[in-house]
């Protein structure tokens, strides 16, 4: 990330420095706190994108393609199995991340929210990354092997050009495909991503779950880009990517005209001649690898729109700051040259005052608002979970009778996870929407009842993640991570030999019985009817076998769906509830603090006015000097604050 004093957030943030400073020197530390909020954006960018794809279609290569580095571990008989963070530093560095029940105290990690950090050699990356590299390092005899603990996530840190304007890379995992328990952990992040890069090589066309992943990614997340990998592997991929949008094409058709549908790029690519090219340094081979138009999108589309929000955001609240600042010396000024008005102002300060401190009463209307709507949307989530998945059983269980789970077991797992993705997406999406108007309802509330200023915080927009957003409204995903997948109760197939002798078994009355009768008028005991009833019967038997073979592997696989369904549907509804009572904590506690600084800025306000109304001629003139002075100071201080975001803006739209 450049944060240079020539570079866009160097300018944004001496801007912002700068107002800070005069704020707080003007005795206004309400103002100079949301400046500092704003400082905190503007050294903490991350542009997320989501590095997603089925198992083995280049995701890993295509990302240490972009980077020109071996960050992810590629091999043919590896697979990634948690996500891997990678990040611009000026150093290398890796860390691993344990899920908190599993692992053992450890003295050097760092324990954050939900999991624990723990620095690891860059080398030992394999290790936690891949499946096959933690069964290795797991055996007895590696005495270096990693702690018996589930690892979360990986965070890697690069000194890539890339990745220095706050781009952040996601790989993650692809075991199991897109249908497995780890599409519906990305699905969950899809809102708080920035863009998706949804990775397909070139060997087929897109896939069932890969089209019904795009549906989900192209309604929650703002940028979606297409890449189609192994394109020099495969001659016909050309006609591979007029497949993929035909099928993109005709989904979005089917969507309807009033879905959200955004169209998306879709790149040919080549890991293989992008890593040519850098090795060589050949900056045609470069263009032919396709990797140039990537990195365009990433910085231009990606960051470089991400960057001009965040910048026109922070200038929004630098220039407002600037403006009450100015307002309320002028104010001041003109009170000070009319003793009518002088009085007039007082009393309005008076009641300004009041009005503050009333906001910090526990019956205010902002919190009343807040507690009410919290409570009320904690229902309504979790009846929309309930319905959602009281529905799902049901759906389940019809989707396991259309199949015989001894062949098809694994497709259904697929869809199951797929469809719990979807519910839980819905529920998110309703959830973030109804936190945007509860935001938006506190904080005019807030400012018709006294906080004429509003409370420093941009909310509106929460569900699109605005770049000034200080909601953190967080998702319902980890409660897929902490689930798992399924039982592993995979039925066997019939067991023929057993089947065959429980058919003769129970064809063997039948036979005995007509070989008696038939002795009674006269015929062997042995006869072609006894052998053709026995021979029904021994079909008839087979049968009913086969079907209850069937029904009790189907009975158990609704049974281990059922089990499935429940427990993520408990584990999602208390996240629910743990993400709104977040929330509501988050805004109470900035309300609160904006509301004890506003009312401390009123006293101050409210002592210097009726100590105006006090001074005799000539300290109304040496005053009157001192606000032209301050007015003058800020008239210099607007122009170094505009000439700052304009060539800040400049820089990052060029």
């Amino acid at each position: 990330m450049a944060t240079g004093a020539e570079s866009p957030r160097g300018r944004a943030l001496h801007g912002a420095d700068t107002t800070a400073r005069v704020a707080g020197a003007l005795g206004r530390p309400d103002l100079a706190a949301e400046l500092r909020a704003v400082r905190e954006r503007l050294l903490d960018p991350a542009f997320t994108v989501l590095v997603i794809g089925e198992f083995k279609q280049g995701k890993s290569s295509l990302v240490n393609a972009l980077l020109g580095a071996a960050v992810c571990p590629v091999d043919d008989d590896i697979a990634t199995a948690v996500p891997t963070v990678i990040r611009w530093s000026e150093t290398w560095f890796a860390a691993v991340f344990l899920d908190p029940d599993t692992a053992s105290p450890d003295p050097a990690g760092a324990a954050t929210a939900d999991a624990i950090r723990v620095e690891v050699p860059l080398d030992r990356v394999n290790a936690y990354v891949t499946d096959l590299g933690r069964q290795a390092t797991a055996a007895p005899e590696a005495d270096d092997s990693p702690p018996p603990a589930r690892v979360r996530s990986v965070e890697i840190g690069v000194p890539s050009p890339l990745l220095q304007g706050g781009l952040v890379l996601v790989d993650t995992p692809g075991v199991g495909g897109l249908g497995s328990a780890h599409s519906a952990v990305t699905v969950g992040a899809l809102p708080m991503a920035d863009a998706v890069l949804f990775v397909s090589d070139a060997s087929q066309e897109y896939s069932g779950p890969e089209l019904d992943f795009l549906d989900a990614a192209r309604r929650l997340c703002p940028n979606v880009i297409g890449a189609l990998t192994k394109v020099d592997f495969y001659p016909e991929w050309r006609t591979i990517a007029e497949l993929n949008q035909a099928h993109l094409a005709t989904r979005a058709a089917a969507a309807g005209p009033g879905a959200l549908y955004p169209p998306f790029p879709v790149l040919a690519l080549s890991s293989e001649l992008r890593r040519l090219a850098v090795e060589v340094g050949d900056g045609q081979l470069n263009a032919e690898s396709g990797f140039t138009v990537l990195e365009a999108l990433l910085r231009d589309t990606v960051v470089g729109d991400g960057e001009r929000l965040v910048l026109s955001g922070v200038r929004t609240v630098v220039e407002r700051v600037v403006g009450e600042l100015d307002a309320q010396y002028g104010d001041e000024r003109d009170a000070l040259a009319d003793p009518e008005l002088q009085a007039r102002r007082t009393a309005e300060l008076s009641a300004a005052r009041d009005r503050a401190k009333a906001l910090l009463a526990g019956s205010s209307r902002w919190e009343i608002t807040l507690a009410d709507g919290v409570s009320d949307l904690n229902r309504d989530a979790v009846h929309d979970l309930d319905t959602r998945f009281r529905a799902f059983y049901p759906e389940s269980d019809a989707a396991v009778d259309a199949i015989d789970p001894a062949d098809a077991r694994e497709e259904y797992e697929h869809w199951l996870y797929r469809r719990a993705a979807e519910h839980l997406a819905a529920n998110d999406a309703m959830v973030r929407a109804r936190v945007e108007d509860l935001a938006g309802r506190v904080a005019a509330h807030f400012a018709e009842d006294g906080g004429a200023s509003g409370a420093g915080l941009d909310l509106a927009g929460v569900g699109s993640r605005p770049p000034m957003a200080t909601v953190d409204v967080g998702s319902i995903g980890g409660a897929v991570q902490r689930v798992g997948e399924m039982r592993d109760g995979a039925p066997t197939p019939d067991d023929k030999l057993g089947k065959g002798l429980a058919a003769m078994r129970g064809s063997y009355g039948g036979l005995m019985m007509v070989g008696v009768l038939g002795r009674l008028v006269g015929m062997a005991f042995i006869n072609p009817v006894s052998l053709a009833l026995g021979g029904l019967l021994t079909v008839r038997t087979v049968k009913e076998l086969r079907k209850q073979s069937l029904n009790q592997r189907r009975h158990t696989t609704k049974v281990d769906g059922q089990r499935y369904i429940g427990e993520l549907a408990l584990a999602a509804r208390k996240d629910n509830v743990d993400r709104l009572e977040r929330i509501r904590r988050q805004l109470r506690d900035r309300y609160q603090l904006r509301a004890r600084e506003f009312t401390q800025s009123l006293e101050a306000a409210y002592a210097r006015a009726a100590e105006d109304g006090k001074r005799g001629a000539a300290e109304r003139t040496e005053r009157l000097a001192d606000l032209d002075a301050e007015l003058a100071r800020l008239a210099k201080l607007r122009r170094v604050v505009t000439a700052d975001f304009d060539a800040a803006l400049t820089v990052a739209g060029a």
